[in-house]
């Protein structure tokens, strides 16, 4: 046989997806700031996620369970955190109920994915402080939900250092 040649659609994407701004340099990336932590124990639905929301200019950090991503939040600022709500070891259900039991992160927007539609899952999540349930199949579900929720922490936060307005008000 002939070997397959595999392309990948997300960076042919970023390569090719450019967009003038007023002053005819590019708009990606230095519009949307917006700091998404993604954790996901599934490496193709991590990569599947952070391609398209990295392709519309989100920057993404990833973590491979719950407890990585707890790491990050200690090192670093996100504006959003994005998680699958059953991972083994510290659950997204988990990671939401500890960031939502610390000041300093209590107010972090926070999506679950899942890739399934459980309602007592889903129950259990928006119990946890979850501001929005989502499936992980959903891609253009997903990303209004990221629009949605970064624009809520905009407007109660002001964060306009992190986060410009017009980079989520397409």
């Amino acid at each position: 046989g002939t070997p397959t040649r595999m392309i990948d659609v997300f960076a042919l994407g970023r390569t090719c997806l450019v967009r003038p701004s007023e002053n005819g340099r590019s708009a990606g990336r230095e519009r949307r700031p917006l700091r998404i932590l993604l954790a996901d124990d599934s490496e193709f639905f991590r990569r599947q996620i952070a391609g398209y929301l990295d392709l519309v200019g989100y920057q993404v950090t990833e973590a491979a369970d719950g407890e990585a991503a707890w790491l990050h939040l200690q090192e670093q600022t996100f504006d959003l955190v994005v998680t699958d709500v059953e991972m083994p070891g510290l659950t997204g259900i988990e990671l939401c109920r500890r960031i939502r039991a610390d000041a300093r992160l209590a107010d972090l927007p926070m999506i679950a994915v899942t890739a399934h539609d459980e309602s007592a899952l889903r129950q259990a999540g928006l119990e946890a402080g979850f501001d929005e349930f989502q499936s992980k199949n959903h891609r253009d579900q997903l990303t209004r939900a990221v629009e949605r929720q970064a624009k809520r922490f905009v407007m109660q936060t002001g964060a306009t250092s992190a986060l410009k307005m017009e980079a989520v008000c397409r």
